[in-house]
């Protein structure tokens, strides 16, 4: 840890944690009070961890700031979640005694979640490739736009709503759904898609690029790890932008499923039951003063799933730790138990 003194890993410790609770630069005069060191030895060592990269002065201030590099070595080194909080407690008043429909159940968690902490959260299914394919609905709405709806077992319903197509065209799609993918797992329709699907488009319509071109609407590949937003609009809060092309941009993002699923499966590939991303981390520019805690969640005998916040770079690390691990083990109990009573009519 660079060979720092304990003073200083407290003087960086204390300035974050000060920092995420007022966004304010933290000067030196109340640090030697609280580490019981003269206002020089302190000045010299924030002088030490600026020049590290760890801090950085306010331009309005004498105080110091962390920067995103002092923000990563805090949540490697620093930060230390013990125990749930009673955010457990309030979350679980919102969940229903039993879940009729996983899609309705895990939106309400996550909209509860963002209520509680007012940022952006994130939610994925466990194991989802295991879902079957139960059946293909065509609703009309006109000639040339159509409601599908993909049914899936586990209680959840996908519809897709297709635009500029022939009514004639969407029925041999239907026709080719039935005939082809109803019936089975999501990982096996997946596989068909890219396999035997194309070299059977022609027999279902005269144009098997439109087809192809179709199907990619009604199958996006979100539909094979759907993911769950509550509080989307809460990231225009603390975003910072200032260009209205890019507010624009992010409205478009927070608005498409399937970018948001991709920009959330981008950046929760982790080898931990914890991760956490910091600004240019997450490897987009509007995201730049954003991090992204994201925790894997275990479901009995269906895989994992995963449970996200998005909030604003200089949050308060510990406590949203903490909150994310308590909603994600209330997450993973409640599924447990909606899947053992699931399975018990297979």
């Amino acid at each position: 840890m660079e060979n720092l003194k304990q003073r200083q890993l407290d003087i960086l410790n204390l300035i974050i944690e000060m920092y995420t609770k007022d966004a304010q630069p933290v000067g030196s005069k109340i640090l030697a009070t609280l580490v019981q060191a003269s206002p020089a030895t302190v000045r010299n060592d924030m002088s030490l961890l600026e020049n590290l990269g760890y801090l950085e002065k306010a331009h309005t201030s004498s105080g110091r700031i962390p920067t995103k590099t002092g923000l990563r070595f805090y949540i490697d080194h620093l930060v230390q979640p013990t125990g749930t909080l009673i955010v457990q407690q309030q979350t679980t008043k919102f969940i229903p005694e039993a879940i009729r429909q996983l899609d309705g159940f895990l939106k309400k968690f996550v909209d509860t979640i963002s209520e509680f902490s007012n940022f952006t959260i994130f939610a994925t299914a466990p194991d989802i490739s295991r879902q079957l394919l139960t059946g293909v609905q065509m609703v009309e709405i006109n000639n040339r736009q159509q409601i599908l709806l993909l049914i899936k077992d586990k209680g959840q319903v996908e519809s897709k709503v297709v635009t500029g197509y022939d009514l004639r065209e969407i029925k041999q799609l239907t026709r080719l759904i039935e005939d082809h993918l109803v019936g089975e797992n999501l990982s096996m329709v997946q596989s068909l898609l890219k396999t035997k699907i194309p070299q059977l488009a022609h027999q279902y319509l005269q144009t098997p690029q439109e087809t192809l071109r179709l199907l990619e609407e009604v199958f996006p590949v979100s539909m094979f790890d759907s993911i769950y937003v509550g509080g989307s609009l809460n990231i225009l809060e603390y975003s910072k932008l200032d260009d209205a092309l890019d507010m624009k941009n992010l409205y478009r993002l927070l608005s498409q499923e399937e970018l948001m699923y991709n920009f959330f499966l981008k950046n929760t590939k982790q080898d931990m039951p914890i991760a956490i991303r910091i600004g240019e981390e997450l490897d987009h520019p509007l995201f730049t003063n954003m991090s992204l805690i994201s925790v894997e969640y275990p479901v009995d005998n269906h895989g994992k799933g995963k449970l996200a916040l998005l909030g604003p770079s200089n949050l308060d690390y510990q406590k949203n730790i903490q909150m994310l691990t308590s909603a994600a083990l209330e997450l993973s109990e409640s599924l447990s138990d909606y899947y053992r009573y699931m399975d018990s009519f297979q």
